[in-house]
């Protein structure tokens, strides 16, 4: 492993932006409102199944409020929408804390106040963060009727009693006023529903309220094969995809995501299609017809940007031979007009048999009119796919042979004429290589404003089957301190 002896660019600027506690607490609340937004995608595909439905939610975390800066606001709000979704979807959540009994103790590994009062004020801030900590996941139990499992060990305890508690259950209906879904100028108003029991001793959980939006609204029929593949977690598992988003900017045209997605086209219904008269070999072509299509979701679930398009596929002998084999890449740009926490989904169709396919990710639209350092999304492909563009090794697939050299691409943008970057390997979590700090020696180009990064690493022979991650840092010594650096990561697999 290399290293110039200097603390690497990755620590320091981890250590510059853990010490900005707001910015922290915004990260933290953009990766729950993310996490939420995929329980609200599976609660929606829930929706289609007739009776009452379960999540169980495991997270160590849910939090709503901070001591001092007050609510998570997009975290609220997003947890709001969910248990509103799941009320509709008739699905309740049981949600689990894995951490078990948490023990807010000092430990040998602690340096607290050697002021009595000073060490007990730290003590209760301790245990005032984890119960915070509890907060988002008790709540979104409660409104919809389910039970929070914490302070406990045993997870399996927990399970049983979730699944048990499914047993029994009373329905109870009600037709809402005409009023109920007028709106106002702030939006649909929410409404409490209170549900009591008269037997002594007897406890009932229930559904809280609802938003005064009609279910037609909220829980849409879809009759599109490829937006019902986007939108439920249930359709989508006949065609393996994999997506890779790259955020890019374009001064004068903004930011957009450049999107590669790998299809495993074996799944797909192949015709025989003959070969031209003339045609020296007349070898019948296999032909498939597919659609693929893209949706970028803001914070909300609302759908701001959408791309398809139709295809075919034609080949035979070797070429689709090969073609089964690897797969084939596709790329759909799609425009992200604000900056902000998004989810970009892509699905493929195919046409003749039905079967569909649907991968995600989340990412993070940086705004740009701030002129803060800026670092793309990375892009991750091995010299196998510069040869000869196959889907191996590709941006999409990210899949790597030992030995193999691969190549890092990306953009920085709002950087200043000296830049320094450094790239770190990691396998299952350990490093095991770090270049030297480096200069950036590219100019930006005049129209995006960017300046690129091309950087070429080769795999050891001895190279492990894994998965690994590599992560490349860039620092701006000119500018503010707080702004200096970027870091970006991105996963892949040596197989």
């Amino acid at each position: 492993m290399e290293d110039s002896g200097d603390p690497a660019l990755s620590a320091l600027a981890l250590r510059m932006r853990f010490s900005e506690e707001q910015a922290n607490r915004s990260r933290q609340d953009i990766s729950t409102a993310g996490s939420l937004s995929t329980a609200r995608f599976i609660a929606q595909g829930l929706a289609e199944l007739p009776g009452r439905k379960s999540i169980i939610y495991f997270s160590e975390s849910l939090q709503l409020y901070d001591n001092e800066d007050g609510p998570r606001q997009r975290t609220a709000d997003a947890l709001r929408d969910l248990a509103d979704l799941a009320n509709r979807a008739a699905v309740v959540f049981y949600t689990i804390d894995p951490r078990g009994l948490v023990s807010t103790a000092f430990t040998a590994a602690d340096s607290p106040s050697s002021n009595p009062a000073r060490a007990n004020e730290q003590s209760q801030q301790r245990q005032e963060n984890v119960n915070l900590s509890k907060d988002g996941l008790s709540l979104l139990a409660e409104e919809t009727g389910g039970i929070f499992y914490h302070n406990r060990n045993d997870i399996g305890v927990a399970l049983k009693e979730a699944v048990l508690d499914q047993d029994g259950y009373y329905l109870l209906a009600f037709t809402p006023d005409d009023d109920t879904f007028q709106k106002t100028k702030a939006g649909p108003r929410y409404h409490q529903l209170k549900v009591k029991v008269t037997r002594p001793g007897a406890q009932v959980r229930y559904r809280h309220g609802f938003v005064g939006t009609s279910d037609a609204e909220r829980l849409p029929v879809q009759t599109n094969p490829v937006l019902a593949a986007l939108l439920s977690p249930f359709r989508a598992v006949d065609v393996p995809v994999k997506l890779t988003p790259m955020f890019l900017h374009v001064n004068g045209t903004g930011s957009f995501l450049r999107n590669f997605a790998h299809v495993d086209v074996r799944p797909f219904t192949y015709k025989d299609v003959p070969a031209d008269p003339a045609d020296p070999d007349q070898t019948p072509w296999k032909e498939a017809s597919l659609v693929v299509a893209a949706f970028l979701f803001d914070a909300n679930g609302a759908i701001v940007e959408r791309a398809s398009q139709s295809q075919t596929l034609r080949a035979r002998g070797d070429t689709f031979s090969r073609l089964q084999a690897r797969g084939i890449e596709q790329q759909i740009i799609l425009l992200a007009k604000k900056p902000g926490p998004y989810q970009v989904r892509v699905a493929v169709l195919d046409s003749t048999n039905k079967k569909t396919g649907s991968a995600s990710q989340f990412v993070e639209i940086p705004d740009m009119a701030k002129k803060r350092l800026v670092l793309s999304d990375l892009t991750l492909n091995g010299e196998d796919h510069n040869k000869d563009r196959t889907a191996f090794s590709s941006p999409a697939l990210r899949q790597m042979r030992p030995g193999e050299r691969f190549f890092i691409g990306a953009f920085v943008y709002n950087a200043g004429p000296d830049l320094l970057m450094q790239i770190s390997l990691y396998r299952e979590g350990k490093l095991v290589y770090r270049s030297k700090k480096e200069p950036i020696l590219v100019k930006a180009d005049p129209a995006s404003g960017a300046r690129p990064i091309d950087y070429s690493l080769p795999l050891s022979l001895k190279a492990a089957p894994g998965e690994y991650a590599v992560e490349l840092a860039v620092q701006d010594p000119a500018a503010p301190k707080r702004n200096q650096f970027a870091v970006r990561a991105l996963d892949f697999t040596v197989r």
